[in-house]
């Protein structure tokens, strides 16, 4: 009972911080909406690709990177102290050479996909790949603290460049004559500022250091982690360039990125529940316990997972009507469109795990290659005719084809113990209920927020029906995690 009780904690503990960074988003997208025009929003969103695709290049995903190896090398902690500062190496000295290349970008760039609007182009291109090596430092040390246990360092670093990256996007909009580039140097700073001051905290002492050859080991690990993070970038965001190039209307791509970067709460919740999964269950393979433990906690993280994307509709639809500037309170039918995609990358995070723990990325490159195709065929063809309905078409399709791919090909490899019938049922409801909300939202009048109250209890009750045998199993395990959590407090 242990066993549970720990991931219940944990499980609310991470969740809990994933919530800090959305509350800051959250924030910043109100910053965006009432200071920025929405032709500047568009601009800012497609330097924010820039900033995407940067990262995946400067971190060479060595936040994955550490997760899985850290408990190879946790047992020499002069190795391991070597091991994370040549991974932090690696990514300055990637940030010198990607900085080269913003150098040779043509300046017709800027008249075809910006408008001209992109005032100082090589220094914004460089602000958004600072921005991307921020992350990347960022990202590989809140790895690194999460294997180390360090949960008061994880809750400084993600509180710290929460709290900053706010303060500072508004002090770069306010002040910045360029208010986009502006936005982009406050958010380098916000993120950069605390995570190099802990690094140097870190390696204060210590006697660390840069070997090669263990960056050169982890190569077969990464290289198609990297392919792949191109390739879900090109899924994920490539699509607003494409749709700005067959469409040419920043306005209309500002009301898409919007409701994009509010679902995108989802993946944060869904990634926080997941950043305990992945290690814990590492532990799990390498002492070689009990496996059928793991079926009670991912029927768990389904269910979690599953309310917690329907509650960001109707979080959503609230920040619309309420809390952003009027001029974006058009795009709940949009939210709830991208969040039927995030039932499947729920899908995809079980079905990844054998893969990732076998050491067979190769098999989500190409599962995602596959995925990619469709996105971009998609895209290409019915943008011009069905605008931002083809943006959400191509997110279901390739979505639907990456989480069914990775798990016809990691069943292959091990089989994962749950119940399928049962987290099948409770995916087909949540995506039928999430494309009744879409479609409500957009074809009719009716009160959004009756339609989504109705969605809950129809939710709840398939969830009651599914699960009517293990629910009380479930309940314990929260139950109990928060009563040993207290108790623990307590004794502090």
């Amino acid at each position: 009972m242990f066993f549970y009780s720990s991931f219940a904690k944990k499980s609310v503990f991470y969740t809990f911080l994933q919530i800090l960074p959305a509350l800051a988003g959250i924030i910043i997208l109100r910053i965006y909406s009432s200071l920025l025009t929405r032709e500047e929003y568009a601009v800012l969103a497609m330097l924010t690709t820039t900033s995407t695709l940067s990262l995946i290049i400067n971190s060479l995903c060595m936040d994955q990177v550490i997760t899985r190896y850290y408990y190879d090398h946790v047992h020499d902690r002069k190795k391991l102290d070597d091991f994370f500062l040549s991974v932090i190496s690696v990514m300055v000295a990637l940030l010198f050479v990607i900085i080269a290349f913003v150098f040779i970008i043509p300046q017709g760039i800027n008249e075809y996909l910006f408008k001209g609007m992109l005032e100082n182009m090589q220094w914004q291109f460089i602000a958004s790949v600072l921005v991307g090596f921020a992350l990347s430092l960022y990202k590989s040390l809140l790895s690194f603290q999460r294997n180390e246990q360090a949960h008061f360092k994880v809750l400084i670093l993600t509180l710290s460049a929460s709290v900053l990256q706010v303060a500072f996007v508004w002090i770069g909009i306010r002040f910045f004559q360029n208010s986009v580039l502006g936005a982009q140097l406050g958010k380098f700073a916000g993120i950069a500022l605390p995570t190099i001051v802990l690094i140097f905290m870190y390696f204060a002492g210590r006697k660390a250091s840069i070997k090669f050859a263990l960056i050169r080991e982890v190569v077969p690990f990464f290289a198609p982690l990297v392919l792949y993070g191109l390739m879900y970038w090109g899924v994920s965001q490539f699509d607003q360039v494409l749709f700005q190039m067959r469409m040419q209307s920043l306005e209309l791509l500002a009301l898409y990125v919007m409701a994009f970067n509010i679902a995108l709460f989802a993946d944060l919740i869904l990634s926080g529940l997941s950043s305990f999964i992945i290690p814990e269950m590492n532990m799990i393979m390498k002492q070689q316990t009990d496996t059928g433990r793991i079926s009670n906690y991912i029927h768990l993280f389904v269910l979690m997972s599953c309310f917690s994307i329907l509650a960001v509709s109707l979080a959503g639809n609230l920040m619309t009507d309420f809390y952003l500037d009027p001029k974006y309170g058009s795009i709940g039918w949009i939210i709830d469109g991208l969040l039927i995609g995030y039932i499947f990358r729920m899908l995809y995070t079980i079905y990844s795990f054998p893969v990732y723990y076998q050491k067979k990325t190769m098999i989500l490159t190409i599962a995602l290659g596959i995925s990619l195709a469709i996105s971009l065929s998609v895209n290409w063809f019915l943008i011009p005719s069905a605008g931002i309905f083809a943006l959400l078409l191509s997110n279901f399709l390739s979505r639907f084809s990456q989480a069914w791919l990775t798990a016809g090909l990691a069943r292959k490899m091990s089989t994962i113990p749950f119940n399928r019938m049962k987290v099948f049922g409770l995916t087909v409801i949540f995506v039928l209920l999430l494309l009744s909300l879409m479609i409500i939202g957009y074809f009719t009048r009716v009160n959004h927020y009756l339609a989504i109250s109705a969605a809950f209890i129809i939710a709840v009750l398939t969830a009651l029906i599914l699960f009517r045998k293990q629910l009380p199993v479930l309940i314990s395990l929260l139950r109990d995690g928060f009563l040993k959590n207290r108790h623990e407090n307590l004794k502090h």
